[in-house]
């Protein structure tokens, strides 16, 4: 990985963080990783953190 860049869990870290402070749900933000590009596996383990 190249210096400066973020690893997917770290990129789905923030997206949920971004999310949750916007009031959006579960269902939304899994949605929005989804549509970023994030593996099912980095959300499911993003969102099982979070919850």
């Amino acid at each position: 990985m190249a210096s400066g860049f973020l690893d997917d869990s770290r990129y789905a870290e923030l997206l949920i963080c971004s999310h949750i402070s916007k009031g959006h749900g579960p269902t939304r933000i899994r949605l929005v990783m989804a549509q970023k590009g994030l593996d099912k596996d980095i959300i499911n383990l993003a969102s099982f953190a979070y919850s």
